[in-house]
């Protein structure tokens, strides 16, 4: 059964399709770092010197994991910063109705 998302807003719709293509984004990179990685192990394994794989796999990763915390808002930063920007319309509806 197919839903009805004709009362949807474009603001909702708007927020949904970030939402969406963050998450889309984050899962691009996420392949794009593996596949990246695998190859520059094999390449490390076949050359047989010195570990060097492993300083893209960490310092790479570390930029993955802080993408992976702002696409999914692990620390709900977005309903924090939504509950500020709210104040701060009210903050400015109450300046604008004294003058």
């Amino acid at each position: 059964m197919k839903k009805d998302y004709s009362k949807t807003s474009n603001a909702e719709y708007n927020r949904a399709r970030d939402k969406v293509n963050k998450k889309i984004g984050f899962f691009a990179h996420l392949t794009v770092y593996v596949c990246v990685n695998l190859f520059f192990h094999i390449i490390n394994w076949a050359e047989g010197d010195a570990y060097w794989a492993f300083y893209p796999l960490l310092f790479w990763g570390l930029g993955l994991g802080i993408h992976y915390l702002n696409v999914f808002d692990v620390f709900e930063k977005t309903e924090w910063k939504r509950k500020r920007i709210e104040k701060m319309i009210e903050k400015q509806r109450e300046k604008s109705r004294r003058q």
